[in-house]
């Protein structure tokens, strides 16, 4: 059996559910750190109505659900403040994923 390796986000005030209970794998940790801890996230838009998330997925399935009669297309990408945002303090991604050691 495969296990990979589990990260924990080093940032005090983050209480993401994940980051405390079992981790985030690479990939998680990853999208994590980008959706939480950087000041300006690229958001998607719908091209139908006022939705906007993070994250591609989101806007395939409010598209889907809400304008299914449509044929999909999503509106133009723009980076926002990013209303989620947790300053990590002095931490950083290479950091949380142990490629650096600590200071």
């Amino acid at each position: 059996m495969y296990c990979s390796k589990r990260y924990f986000c080093p940032v005090p005030d983050c209480v993401t559910k994940s980051s405390k209970s079992t981790g985030f794998t690479d990939s998680e940790m990853k999208r994590h750190w980008s959706e939480k801890h950087e000041e300006f996230v690229l958001m998607y838009h719908c091209s139908q109505c006022n939705f906007s998330a993070k994250r591609k997925g989101n806007i395939l399935r409010h598209f889907r659900t809400l304008h299914r009669y449509l044929p999909f297309s999503s509106g133009p990408q723009q980076w926002k403040v990013n209303k989620e945002y947790i300053c990590p303090q002095h931490y950083t991604l290479n950091y949380a994923l142990g490629k650096i050691n600590p200071q």
